[in-house]
């Protein structure tokens, strides 16, 4: 299986989404460069040295540099990123090229599209080049270990858990993954079935709860740690949750460890 070598020197060069008009050919070449195509919707259509190949949404494919490209056949109105490199390519079968990115296989589009953004993003930026590769590295990383980054809820869930005693907010939410108030809740919703307020406020209760057991702390200073900030307001969440006040509960968590 040739492949581009994952253990030797890449050199990017640019980047960006391709956008095709409907009935649109590949451009004819001898490219000098590497070139992975990444597809999300349609279909492209191309030859390499004679060889024809065509890319469903999901696929990639990498172009080989020094061979002749060319689009005999009209593509599907394709949408796909491009980036344009220069890599050392090898066989699998050679024991000392075994880190090799296969030049056709498979992604998530889904759970790639957010760095493929950003690729683009950066391609257009006046940024050094290093923050461009480091991305392309990013992407050469996924797809040759098949794991996704996560995803935006992912992230937003991760977030939370960390920061939960902190004073957080949906405007700073917002703000801290870029997304406006009703989408961030929407594709939050979407996979956790309940808002980030809401995932939020059930993490809490549970720590105030794992406090309340394990720890002597007062309950004051149990609502502060949690994020809640006074003993009302833990109350009124922790009541709903174990229909029962933190005190009773710390009182129960004490007699069964007694018995």
């Amino acid at each position: 299986m040739n492949g581009i070598n994952l253990d030797k020197p890449i050199n990017y060069y640019f980047a960006s989404f391709r956008y095709f008009q409907k009935g649109e050919h590949h451009i004819e070449r001898d490219c000098a460069d590497d070139v992975l195509i990444m597809v999300f919707k349609g279909v492209l259509r191309f030859s390499e040295d004679g060889l024809e190949y065509e890319l469903a949404p999901g696929e990639y494919y990498i172009q080989r540099h020094g061979l002749h490209q060319a689009g005999e056949v009209a593509s599907d109105a394709p949408q796909y990123l491009y980036i344009h490199f220069y890599a050392d390519w090898g066989n699998k079968d050679n024991d000392d090229e075994r880190h090799l990115l296969p030049r056709r296989g498979y992604f998530d589009i889904e759970g790639l599209m957010p760095v493929m953004k950003e690729m683009d993003s950066l391609s257009h930026a006046v940024v050094s080049n290093a923050e461009r590769l480091a991305v392309f590295y990013k992407i050469l990383s996924l797809l040759y270990t098949g794991k996704l980054p996560l995803t935006v809820e992912e992230r937003i869930a991760k977030y939370l858990a960390a920061h939960y005693s902190e004073k957080i907010t949906l405007e700073g939410l917002s703000a801290q993954f870029h997304f406006s108030k009703n989408h961030l809740i929407n594709v939050f919703k979407k996979k956790y079935h309940i808002t980030p307020y809401e995932y939020l406020i059930d993490l809490r209760i549970k720590m105030a709860a794992r406090f309340l057991e394990f720890g002597t702390d007062p309950i004051e200073i149990v609502a502060r740690d949690c994020g809640f900030g006074d003993y009302a307001s833990l109350y009124k969440y922790f009541y709903r949750a174990y229909h029962m006040s933190p005190g009773a509960y710390r009182r129960s968590a004490i007699e069964a460890k007694r018995s």
